[in-house]
């Protein structure tokens, strides 16, 4: 197995391996709109170091992400002690600050979230959709909106074992923290999930 290390979070674009470490050394400000990094075939391991990561903003006017977030797609996706300020992520079908679809699981640790997710069909403060998703010690702060399914922590999810806790400023205390849970994309289809609205 391919695995790479990384201490520079805007150069992970380059690396292709199935497996990526980032170790995140100082805060980055990113002060402009970037696209999402695809990681289809990739396990990512971001570890923050207590660093933030601010201003980030993805925004797809123009329908050319399906999948919006830092990441657009990723395998598997392990974030532990970061804090993410100013996110705004806007457009796409499925939608989250950290990634728009984890193929697999999503683990975060000792993470801080603070910013807007409003996309076009499942949307989620995290992740938009994924296997199953585990967090522990963290917070979200923000608003999530889409027309389809919503969720303050994750629009969809398989399985789900949830530490997180969700403020109530922009009435997210009426979402659930997960918008579908026990889900299943149903055969021959690509947007009918079994057991949601």
């Amino acid at each position: 197995m391919l695995s790479s290390v990384i201490v520079n979070f805007k150069k992970i674009r380059k690396i292709k391996d199935s497996k990526i470490i980032i170790f995140i050394k100082d805060n980055i400000d990113f002060q402009r709109s970037i696209e999402p990094i695809n990681m289809r075939n990739s396990d990512v391991i971001i570890l923050g170091n207590n660093k933030t990561l601010s201003n980030i903003l993805i925004c797809d006017d123009f329908n050319n992400f399906y999948n919006t977030g830092i990441f657009s797609v990723v395998r598997n996706l392990y974030v532990r002690n970061l804090n993410v300020i100013n996110a705004h992520i806007h457009g796409g079908e499925v939608c989250g600050i950290l990634a728009g679809d984890v193929r697999e699981k999503f683990t975060g640790i000792d993470i801080g979230l603070y910013g807007f997710v409003d996309g076009r069909d499942i949307c989620g403060g995290f992740v938009g959709i994924c296997d199953f998703i585990k967090t522990q010690a963290t917070y979200f702060k923000g608003e999530v909106s889409g027309k389809s399914i919503i969720g303050s922590v994750a629009g969809i999810a398989n399985e789900a074992d949830i530490d997180t806790i969700v403020t109530d400023e922009y009435d997210l205390d009426k979402l659930e923290k997960i918008g579908c849970l026990n889900s299943e994309i149903l055969a021959g289809t690509s947007k009918k999930y079994k057991n949601c609205k």
